[in-house]
């Protein structure tokens, strides 16, 4: 699979990660100043949240989304959806389900029973990984934009901080991603 192709997959993540940035950075990232936001502000931001949320859990299925959909809603206490509170429901029905399970099957079968888990060929291996690669694009597409103000060094920096993660983190991300978060003609 090409890097292009892994941008595609991932293109939901990342706008779940870009429109809901305040959970993954310290801050909002605003290299000029800060940003105050108000309590509507909030309210409406986490309501595209959740509504970009739904939208990628239906293109993908992928149950981190309604978990960031749930989050999002207690973060702004705003009503959780409907169709997040249907999928708890179906995994609660799943886990108590599980209740003869062997001990040493248990963990396996409590991240299939939550969907984390996709056995079968030519899936990934869990949920997890389609975000994590998420959060490595939006480090690179603000460590491009960090640089356009600030020297290589210093904007690795200030990326590192607002992600909280290594440097060297920010460094394996633009490594990975910067063909597909600069556009060819600035290449």
């Amino acid at each position: 699979m090409t890097i292009e192709e892994q941008f595609a997959e991932t293109r939901c993540a990342v706008g779940l990660w870009w429109t809901s940035a305040r959970h993954f950075f310290k801050s909002p990232i605003d290299y000029q100043g800060s940003v105050i936001e108000t309590e509507s502000t909030r309210r409406n931001r986490a309501r595209r949240g959740v509504d970009f949320a739904e939208r990628c859990y239906q293109e993908n299925s992928n149950p981190l989304y309604v978990w960031r959909a749930i989050s999002e809603a207690r973060a702004a206490n705003i009503p959780l959806p409907e169709w997040a509170m249907d999928h708890l429901a179906k995994n609660a029905r799943a886990l108590a389900a599980l209740c003869d399970t062997p001990r040493e099957k248990r963990p396996a079968r409590i991240a299939e029973a939550l969907e984390l888990r996709h056995p079968g060929a030519g899936r990934r291996q869990d949920a997890f990984d389609e975000i994590v690669d998420a959060r490595d694009i939006v480090m690179a597409m603000e460590f491009w934009r960090a640089k356009a103000q600030h020297t290589h060094e210093t904007a690795r920096e200030i990326v590192a901080a607002h992600c909280a993660v290594s440097e060297s983190a920010v460094d394996r991300a633009w490594r990975r991603w910067r063909r597909v978060v600069v556009p060819r003609h600035i290449r």
